[in-house]
């Protein structure tokens, strides 16, 4: 039940468009630079509250932010809950790390760290629920890939979870979170604009084109960063905590038991009611939970044992 010794270290940071060739039409780009301009202000702090640059600087940086817990005890809370884990005091490993996310550090390595300490109870569905949510933030990481899906060999369900066309077109977002799309966006941006500007002063054949690739760039770049805020916005994955949940046909303890799942599975959200949850798994199979079994992967908030 170990989990591999190469990918089971802490991680540890470091100090916690104009359609004629040689005119100028300003109408639609008048309207793109008012489009992007909006974009820039309203989202940016909403999207920064997703990101992750995993270093503990930027983690006691945001202390800023939460006066009731300051930076120095930030970082000393984060090294006690490495040192509690490396000496296999789990659970309070887990209460530190659950501290830090209380207090608004929104950081994959912490969730990292804290699904490592759940695995290591063997509370699978809550190292996999929060693998599933360091993904969000640090997607491209090696150690978690491996352990997710090294707990996720140890889940009892198979359920299928089937790709749409846009995940498919749009592949690279699942290497990128949402910090990186956008200023990859914000770069792009700035690029277009730039070429704009010199082509209506020099009039170049070459500005030309280049200024058509990077529209063409923009559009892919802005379309990426809409369709990655609004997948977050509207991810409704949750994993069974539970080792066994019976899955019921209503929202009482005496209705009829449908199916059953385990812990780790991977199931749809669809809404709450009177400590209750309607989930599914596909159109044929959904049913009610206790919402205590069930843990939302996109709500950024410590699951209490």
């Amino acid at each position: 039940m170990n989990i591999s010794k190469n990918n089971d270290t802490m991680h540890i940071c470091p100090n916690i468009s104009c359609p004629y060739h040689g005119q100028y039409i300003p109408g639609p780009f008048l309207f793109l630079f008012l489009i992007t301009l909006i974009s820039f202000f309203p989202k940016h702090y909403a999207w920064a509250k997703l990101s992750d640059t995993g270093t503990n600087r930027h983690i006691i940086k945001r202390a800023i932010s939460f006066p009731h817990l300051s930076p120095g005890s930030a970082e000393e809370i984060f090294f006690e809950a490495g040192k509690a884990y490396k000496k296999g005091r789990f659970r309070k490993a887990i209460e530190k790390y659950n501290l830090l996310i209380k207090s608004g550090y929104i950081n994959g390595h912490i969730y990292y760290n804290l699904g490592n300490a759940w695995f290591r109870l063997n509370r699978i569905g809550r190292a996999i629920l929060n693998y599933e949510r360091a993904k969000i933030l640090i997607p491209r990481d090696p150690d978690l890939k491996f352990n997710l899906s090294y707990a996720q060999k140890k889940t009892i369900d198979e359920i299928p979870h089937n790709r749409d066309i846009l995940h498919t077109i749009f592949f690279w977002l699942d290497s990128l979170n949402l910090h990186e799309v956008f200023y990859t966006f914000a770069i792009i941006n700035i690029l277009f604009w730039g070429m704009l500007v010199a082509y209506l002063f020099f009039k170049k054949d070459w500005i030309y084109y280049i200024l058509i690739t990077f529209l063409i760039l923009w559009l892919i770049s802005g379309s990426s960063c809409a369709l990655k805020w609004y997948w977050i916005q509207t991810d409704n994955r949750a994993v069974i905590l539970a080792k066994e949940e019976s899955v019921l046909a209503g929202p009482h303890e005496g209705d009829t038991i449908l199916f059953k799942l385990h812990e780790g599975a991977i199931v749809h959200y669809e809404r709450s009611e009177d400590g209750w949850t309607l989930i599914h798994i596909s159109t044929q199979k959904r049913g009610w939970i206790k919402n205590s079994d069930l843990g939302r992967i996109k709500d950024f908030l410590p699951i209490h044992y």
